[in-house]
């Protein structure tokens, strides 16, 4: 007899489906087999969360059975194609490398470590939660975390070209060294073409993407980011809140922010992007998450699939009362609406 769904299997399903998918696909399900997977997984799922027992977090123990179904699809593509695993290329390569040449880099680090990489750098889980899923200590998580990064450095530092090479390297290194003033808390930043708008709150950085994430915008979001770090010496926080018609950056600018966010650093404290009703979301999430791990840079975007569960992420990390931060962002999309002709 077929057991009911458990009560609460519909929110896990709707919370964690994109987690899941993106675990696998870093884990190299590839694109055609990535539905096939996920269905797997929660059907998993779905028979032994009655049983859960709470012994690690409920992300954690998603991973560890994605993790489980992604490997038995790449052992079995191996066996009936004999041929290289997919990289679900779909999502777009990060800056200064391509897909193919992402791919053969990752080829150069053994299967052990690739996960490693995939599920901490990529993925976000933390090593805690890593140790958990493997059974090892974090000492030796940590140590085979930084082996995998020094062997993907070397498989792909050579292919990639110096900032000081990059045209927008003289324009950005000028923001950091003489920072700009920061934006008065409330007060909108919108850009000539309307597309974007930046404001702040407290330490908390916010962007509105209504189209094209443009260099100047980019610009524009790293500025505000620079002039807040250099006044608030406890961190800076980042909501971008990327829409409908919102577009992925381009490669250069994919790389512009790769290299500010490494210069920020440890300033940077948090990072946090949603997109509202649209599956770029798997895209940015994919692009942003590989460009930052690619540069070594120590920070994880986190991704959230509507406004609510962002802001109720940044709680989590400070006082943010979330009316305010809401009304804000309304008055922020509210200035990239089309102008009337009576106005």
């Amino acid at each position: 007899m077929v057991q009911p769904p458990p009560r609460d299997f519909d929110a896990c399903y709707a919370q964690h489906h994109l987690l899941v998918r993106r675990v696998l696909s870093a884990r190299g399900v590839s694109t055609s087999d990535l539905d096939d997977a996920v269905q797997e997984t929660f059907v998993i799922v779905h028979r032994l969360l009655p049983g859960f027992e709470e012994r690690s977090s409920l992300e954690t123990w998603l991973h560890a059975i994605a993790w489980r179904v992604a490997a038995n699809y790449r052992r079995r593509a191996k066996r009936a194609a004999g041929e290289r695993l997919d990289v679900n290329c779909d999502e777009g390569p990060p800056p200064g490398i391509s897909p193919e040449r992402l791919h053969a880099s990752f080829s150069h680090v053994d299967d052990e470590h690739r996960d490693l990489l995939a599920l901490h750098d990529i993925g976000g889980l933390s090593i805690s939660s890593l140790a958990d899923l493997t059974g090892n200590a974090r000492a030796t998580i940590r140590q085979r975390l930084e082996r995998g990064r020094a062997a993907l450095t070397r498989a792909f530092a050579a292919r990639s070209p110096r900032p000081e090479q990059e045209p927008w390297y003289d324009a950005m290194a000028k923001r950091f060294e003489h920072p700009p003033d920061p934006l008065p808390p409330g007060v909108l930043r919108v850009l000539p073409d309307r597309q974007t708008c930046i404001a702040a709150l407290d330490d908390l950085v916010l962007a509105v993407w209504r189209g094209p994430a443009t260099d100047d915008g980019l610009q524009a979001a790293i500025g505000e980011l620079v002039a807040r770090a250099h006044v608030g010496p406890g961190g800076v926080r980042y909501l971008s809140i990327v829409e409908r018609t919102s577009t992925a950056p381009s490669r250069e600018g994919r790389a512009m922010m790769t290299w500010s966010v490494r210069k920020l650093g440890p300033k940077v404290t948090a990072a946090a992007s949603t997109v509202e009703g649209s599956a770029l979301m798997t895209l940015v999430a994919a692009v942003m998450n590989t460009s930052l791990f690619l540069a070594r840079v120590p920070v994880n975007m986190h991704f959230f699939a509507d406004l609510s569960a962002a802001l109720s992420w940044l709680g989590r990390y400070g006082a943010l009362e979330a009316s305010v931060a809401t009304d804000l962002i309304a008055r922020m999309r509210q200035s990239l609406d089309p102008v009337d002709g009576g106005r």
